[in-house]
């Protein structure tokens, strides 16, 4: 990237979808910091509703979100 390029910068720690044929993904990253204060510090990332009522009936699915946003490595899984 040369010098002067203009980024935009994206904070959304939590991608996820849900695909037709009923598969759910999703990617955790960890939040961006606020201030040099917070880095290194553990910031929490909350899934939305509509995505615990996705996996609510699945156990395995709902221990491995628990475990995505722990772990917040910024990989995607694949849930069910």
């Amino acid at each position: 990237m040369n010098r002067g390029t203009v980024v935009r910068i994206i904070n959304q720690p939590l991608k996820e979808t849900m695909e037709p044929d009923g598969s759910v993904y999703v990617e955790v990253h960890e939040p961006l910091s606020r201030d040099e204060a917070q880095l290194g510090e553990f910031k929490a990332v909350s899934a939305p509703d509509a995505l615990l009522a996705a996996v609510s009936a699945d156990s395995e699915a709902s221990q491995m979100l628990n475990q995505a946003l722990s772990a917040q490595q910024g990989l995607p899984i694949k849930l069910k």
